[in-house]
């Protein structure tokens, strides 16, 4: 089954804190993909990509 979206802003996120959500994504993600649910996965992959982009916004990468 599919996590449970955070309610968050991406933009409160500390450096920290936004490598932990991407690694908390990038494992859900790969989950969504094993179990066939390519759609969730996908929509993983979309928020994965938005905090990557914040992330090189910020120059934490």
């Amino acid at each position: 089954m599919a996590e449970p979206e955070a309610v968050y802003d991406p933009a409160s996120l500390s450096p920290e804190e936004l490598r932990k959500e991407m690694t908390r994504l990038e494992d859900a993600m790969s989950e969504a993909a094993a179990n066939l649910e390519f759609e969730e996965a996908a929509r993983l992959r979309d928020r994965l990509h938005a905090l990557r982009e914040r992330q090189l916004a910020l120059g934490t990468v």
